[in-house]
């Protein structure tokens, strides 16, 4: 019985682990991807504020604020290239438009 339950898990462990290596399935058409990756790639800082308040147990009054600086070093150095695998990613399949900066 005991033997039959390790085996069971061991399938199961192995099975898990492929899944997690399988591709995300295409979430978008090209023409949106494109759209998206275009964005994304032309802001390669990304800046987000996070402002607060709340009630708390007795009435007590929280705040809280928040700042984060993200940078996506590929999008400066490479753009094309950055463009290119975000499109398939999101698309499965390689863009129809080239990549344009913009000003």
């Amino acid at each position: 019985m005991a033997e039959t339950f390790i085996k069971s898990a061991a399938v199961m462990t192995v099975l898990a682990l492929l899944a997690g290596c399988t591709p995300a399935a295409p979430t978008m058409n090209v023409e949106q991807a494109q759209a998206f990756c275009q964005a994304k790639v032309s802001k390669p800082v990304d800046t987000r504020v996070q402002l607060g308040v709340g009630i708390g147990s007795g009435g007590n009054v929280r705040t809280n604020t928040g700042i984060q600086f993200g940078v996506n070093f590929d999008s400066l150095m490479a753009p094309e290239k950055t463009y290119e695998k975000c499109v398939m990613k999101n698309a499965g399949m390689p863009p129809t438009a080239p990549y344009s900066p913009q000003s």
